[in-house]
């Protein structure tokens, strides 16, 4: 493991595993760069592959997996993260909790959990998506919660047979990982997609209500406010749209 460092590139099909490093030019195909914080001023090759906490990527081909992702341009590239914020994205897929876009052109998808906030778009066929279980790193983090609340009840029952003095510790940890899960799978409820520009051409907002029910609507050449969904007893209402769906009873 190295540390602080700057290189020119990473080479074809070379591995680099680092701390912190800036990296002045490209990246190339078939490379794998892990760290805990990189800059990359160049561009990554679309058959490259980025693992990092913070990342920040002036021009973006490649497969990104991180926690913070600051992208300058994404073009073609695949984003999986926390958090995303890209001043320009032209083509390219993006799997995150929270999604802040400057400029949006044309025939990116983007699916979130909680928000999708884009300035302006001034491109067709962008595709923004609410549904937690089309991004990676919640489902993933919701099974390891799964695991870790197996783990814990196995625990708690230790702890009440022996009277352990662990017993409230325990339950109050429970407590608080079925409430992280809950927050997750319950993300639609509060999610927002929001346009801040008026919006000239066809884009598809969706939001995921439940696993089988979806609700879809078409921009027009409009001004919107932010899209939501509406929970009444019977009913789901895609505001400010008039997109409605019952609910099972």
């Amino acid at each position: 493991m190295s540390y602080i460092r700057t290189i020119e590139s990473i080479s074809q099909k070379e591995e680099l595993t680092c701390t912190e490093i800036r990296i002045k030019g490209d990246v190339y195909e078939g490379s794998i760069l892990d760290a805990n914080t990189f800059n990359i001023e160049g561009t990554t090759h679309v058959g490259s592959t980025q693992f990092a906490k913070y990342a920040t990527i002036d021009s973006h081909k490649g497969k990104l997996r991180c926690h913070e992702a600051k992208i300058t341009l994404l073009e073609e590239g695949e984003v999986h993260a926390t958090k995303v914020s890209i001043d320009t994205a032209i083509s390219g897929f993006i799997y995150a909790q929270d999604v802040q876009i400057k400029h949006l052109t044309g025939s990116v998808t983007v699916y979130a959990s909680n928000t999708i906030n884009i300035e302006h778009i001034s491109g067709k066929d962008n595709k923004l998506f609410i549904n937690y279980k089309e991004v990676p790193i919640l489902t993933s983090k919701v099974e390891l919660i799964q695991d870790d609340i197996k783990e814990l009840t196995i625990s708690l029952y230790k702890a009440r047979r022996d009277n352990s003095t662990l017993e409230k510790e325990i339950e109050s940890e429970l407590i608080h990982l079925e409430e992280e899960i809950q927050k997750i799978q319950n993300s639609v409820k509060t999610a927002r997609i929001s346009i801040q520009d008026p919006i000239k051409t066809k884009n598809t907002i969706s939001f995921a209500v439940t696993d089988s029910a979806t609700l879809t609507y078409e921009t027009k050449e409009a001004t919107y406010s932010s899209f939501y969904l509406y929970f009444e007893a019977d009913k789901v209402t895609l505001k400010p749209t008039t997109q409605t769906i019952q609910l099972s009873s």
